[in-house]
């Protein structure tokens, strides 16, 4: 039987992802994921340069009251309110879409500029909106995290490619949902294409530290794709994992089945 073996999230885009035990899924994906995103002095987000960054600052957010924790690996931690004011401004979001965000109040600009060396603030994304990269939800089998440490020789935590839904599967499985329904626990979502992988990977999802060069060992064995719907045309990746979209909402918890099923 194929379960949720780990859920991941992250309140700021391309911060330290987390591993709720419980989340909220729905028409958008993970209720309260990449909210926020980091952008610099030309209200312009973080470039390649600027990818992996963050990836070892953790963020902690309790939108009923709205406030936010900042812990960088350097040892800054600093809380406060989270509320967004001001008018809406626009943030190329990788050439895909336009994000309408606005200016949050707060202690941590400081410490996110010092972190990354450049001046970069917070901004949270208007509307209930959210900076997933393409689709909603991202799914990962555990079988296939197996495979690449073998084609790596050492141990990868899943947590590097940063899936919504980690699934307790054989080697690939994910890769033959394409274009099927999958339940997983109240949600029902669409499997569409693989998901092209980028230089994130390379970074411990713990301390931010590059010390692993997972593209090298994907090229070795994994197909290239691009994304879905003509987005970004020419570009294309070596993929692991898939995108899907939310068919039905619901909540996901750690252990609940996961079921391919035929069409209705």
């Amino acid at each position: 039987m194929q379960t949720v073996s780990q859920l991941g999230m992250t309140p700021v885009k391309s911060g330290q992802l987390l591993s709720p035990r419980e989340v909220r899924v729905d028409r958008r994906g993970i209720v309260g994921d990449r909210r926020f995103v980091i952008v610099d002095d030309g209200d312009a987000q973080l470039g390649r340069p600027g990818k992996g960054l963050f990836v070892g600052v953790r963020f902690d957010h309790d939108d009923a009251h709205a406030t936010l924790r900042v812990r960088t690996p350097g040892g800054d931690d600093v809380s406060g309110d989270a509320t967004a004011h001001g008018d809406p401004f626009p943030v190329d979001h990788l050439g895909i879409r336009t994000l309408r965000c606005r200016e949050v109040g707060g202690p941590w600009d400081a410490a996110l500029s010092a972190h990354a060396g450049r001046p970069v603030r917070l901004v949270r994304i208007d509307d209930g909106g959210n900076g997933v990269d393409v689709l909603p939800i991202t799914l990962l089998g555990t079988g296939s995290v197996r495979r690449l440490e073998r084609e790596t020789g050492a141990a990868v935590d899943p947590r590097r490619f940063r899936a919504g839904v980690l699934v307790e599967a054989e080697e690939h499985a994910e890769d033959g949902w394409d274009g099927r329904l999958v339940q997983v626990g109240e949600v029902r979502l669409r499997v569409r294409s693989g998901v092209p992988r980028c230089v994130v990977t390379s970074f411990d999802p713990v301390t931010g530290v590059r010390d692993l060069n997972v593209l090298k060992s994907l090229a070795a064995y994994r197909p290239t794709a691009g994304l879905p719907d003509g987005l970004m045309p020419g570009f294309a990746a070596m993929t692991l994992s898939v995108y899907a979209q939310v068919e039905t909402a619901g909540r996901i918890r750690v252990g609940d089945e996961v079921t391919v099923l035929d069409e209705p």
